[in-house]
């Protein structure tokens, strides 16, 4: 897959798309073609964002980190507070929630926190994927790595080594999803998928194609792609958007100055 790196100079670069209201009933009405530029404001070298990018029905929102220094994985199934009051009480720039729970309230796979192992990995065909930052530097694979400053299992992993991974998803469910990507420059990119009611979005089968389509519209190079999230209860605030939890997130990530 050839793509084109045009990310090497930016810190933090986002996509913002224009909404009426924080609440997930509410409908955009703004014109789905209209892609107007706006400059972020964030220190260093910003990219022309685009606004209200859409494709294939789905609405799409994604911001850049290369300094992973700037990464954080805190866990909140203790605490429960709400993402506003995370991201005031850590100062968080952007805050992307992370990984599942299960009904006990507890972590779903590994989870690393500050070099603090409070879950373990799992054998498992859907959460087959794993979000470590070690020596300051981002990785994704299907591997844990328990040396790690922060660590996170989440699935399933659609991309891996600039290639979509073959899999025959049963789940057919249409759901908000969040995800993160590594790229060839080593940068980490979070997004997040959504339809216009903003709890829906696509299946996991959709997902890899619409990210391929992202790549190619804005030139971006993507090297490996999971899942992180989704649903009720995900969450992605930028200072232009914040895309709320119905219920408790369990895990998030905290994007600081």
């Amino acid at each position: 897959m050839q793509k084109k790196n045009i990310f090497s100079l930016i810190v933090i670069s986002v996509i913002p798309l224009f909404y009426i209201s924080l609440r997930a009933n509410k409908a955009f009405v703004d014109n789905r073609n209209n892609y107007s530029q706006q400059i972020s404001n964030q220190k260093g070298s910003a990219l022309p964002a685009k606004t209200g990018l859409n494709i294939d029905g789905y609405y799409i929102s994604w911001f850049e980190v290369n300094d992973v220094r700037k990464i954080s994985l805190f866990t909140n199934l203790q605490q429960k507070e709400t993402s506003e009051k995370i991201a005031i009480q850590h100062d968080c720039i952007y805050l992307v929630s992370a990984g599942f729970y299960g009904k006990d309230y507890k972590h779903i796979g590994l989870f690393i926190s500050d070099n603090n192992k409070l879950s373990d990995a799992i054998a498992s065909r859907m959460f087959d994927g794993f979000f470590y930052i070690k020596d300051n530097k981002a990785f994704i694979s299907n591997e844990p790595n328990l040396d790690s400053d922060i660590a996170l299992q989440s699935g399933p992993l659609l991309i891996k080594g600039n290639s979509n991974l073959d899999k025959n998803f049963t789940n057919k469910e249409k759901s908000r999803r969040i995800l993160v990507a590594t790229s060839n420059s080593g940068s980490v990119i979070f997004m997040v998928l959504f339809s216009e009611n903003r709890l829906q979005g696509p299946s996991l089968s959709e997902i890899t194609n619409i990210v391929n389509k992202l790549e190619k519209y804005l030139g971006i190079d993507i090297l490996d792609l999971l899942n992180l999230d989704g649903g009720a209860h995900s969450v992605f605030l930028t200072p232009d958007q914040k895309i709320t939890e119905v219920s408790p997130i369990g895990g998030f990530f905290c994007i600081s100055e």
